[in-house]
């Protein structure tokens, strides 16, 4: 499955699904917005009071905290019934609506006005609809060319012409997406790591002050990607944990005071408590990204990825033809909170692998440190492919063994 934006995607046989996912700022904000409503419940019972105003901005808040925390959006594209649907619901499916791809002559990419936010819709004679939306342009991209070479539709980026298809089946097209997925993948079956014979691999000097480190020794390569420290995000991150986390006892303390039944504290308090929660996993979450070590050991089966906190470590390894790239571009998977109602994103390396899954490391640290420690990893990688290439048959069956 690949990203794009709180969606995640892929391609089923003959179908391409797109998911939405809710995320933990999505919750959060539907968990204060259903505590919010059932607090404004609340008073208005003890009050006795019935406006249509205050009702209504109950119903609202209401509506909106089961939609975040519960809501259910999907996007099926069937290539063979030629029908494109969409499902709705809370918790489960509940609602679907399906139209003919017949109905749409183009996948439209547009860029909302003094926005990030970049959407992929399916465009027609009197039609507009949403497939997904994304802050990171290379996801979206990514997923426009996938509904195009899917539903073999034009693509439009802005107001620009209409490409067909076939533009995206250039051979030019064709040989620099080639290259793109060659560089880093190992030799053999499924391997794209052969660019690496013919153009080399090279590393910069490191940025001044790099404190990325580099260890070699009896056989083993091991690249160390520093824990990050107290940076801004992180900061702002673990305050708004420990204010939430303040903000809940405080709301809790209240509330005791005051004499309600019993049925009324079982409505309220669950809230406030789910509050907290949120409260305790921003600051933990705060806490092991600003300490947490990655360290990264390239070996001819493939590339091992360690993430240390106060000495204890999670192995992960990536076999050598899986690895399908090795890159730096801003992610959203760990990064340090920066804003409170946009997603956060900040330079990562990434780990790019060939069954679509992904692995974001160095959260916090600088960009230039990063892209210097992806090309020393890729250099490692190419070196270990040529090794591979020239091994003999009985020395390959004995390392496979």
């Amino acid at each position: 499955m690949r990203r794009c934006g709180a969606n995640r995607w892929w391609i089923d046989d003959a179908t391409l699904h797109v998911r939405r996912e809710r995320g933990v700022k999505r919750v959060l904000k539907g968990v204060a917005a259903l505590a919010l409503s059932a607090a404004g419940s609340f008073f208005l019972v003890k009050g006795g009071s019935w406006d249509p105003q205050a009702l209504l901005l109950v119903a609202l808040a209401f509506a909106y905290g089961l939609k975040s925390t519960l809501g259910v959006w999907e996007v099926s594209l069937d290539r063979v019934r030629g029908k494109v649907s969409w499902v709705w619901g809370l918790g489960v499916p509940m609602f679907r609506w399906s139209r003919r791809v017949a109905d749409f002559d183009r996948v439209r990419l547009f860029t909302q006005e003094q926005s990030p936010v970049r959407d992929v819709r399916l465009v027609g004679p009197g039609r507009d609809q949403l497939l997904a939306s994304g802050t990171d342009p290379d996801e979206v991209f990514a997923l426009a060319e996938a509904v195009v070479r899917h539903v073999r539709l034009g693509l439009q980026v802005g107001t620009g012409r209409v490409r067909p298809p076939g533009e995206l089946d250039s051979p030019e097209r064709a040989r620099a997406l080639a290259q793109l997925s060659a560089r880093l993948q190992g030799a053999g079956a499924g391997s794209l790591l052969d660019a690496s014979r013919s153009e080399p691999i090279e590393v910069p000097a490191p940025p001044p002050g790099c404190r990325v480190r580099v260890h070699e020794g009896d056989g083993q390569w091991r690249l160390i990607l520093p824990e990050p420290g107290w940076v801004n995000g992180f900061r702002v991150q673990f305050g708004m944990g420990v204010v939430t986390l303040v903000l809940t006892v405080g709301v809790c303390g209240y509330l005791l005071s005051l004499s309600m039944e019993a049925l009324l504290y079982l409505t309220v308090m669950p809230f406030v408590l789910v509050l907290g929660l949120f409260g305790a996993r921003f600051v933990w979450k705060a806490a092991m990204g600003a300490i947490t070590t990655c360290h990264l050991s390239v070996s001819r089966p493939g590339l091992a990825v360690e993430r240390s906190t106060s000495g204890l470590t999670r192995p992960i390894r990536i076999p050598a033809h899986l690895i399908r790239d090795i890159d730096v571009r801003d992610h959203s998977d760990g990064a340090p909170m920066t804003g409170v109602f946009e997603p956060s994103t900040c330079p990562m390396l990434i780990i790019d692998r060939s069954d679509g899954k992904l692995l974001a490391l160095g959260a916090g640290l600088p960009r230039e440190e990063l892209e210097w420690a992806a090309a020393l990893v890729r250099q490692r990688l190419a070196a270990e492919a040529e090794a591979r290439r020239q091994e003999s048959p009985p020395e390959k069956a004995a390392r496979g063994a």
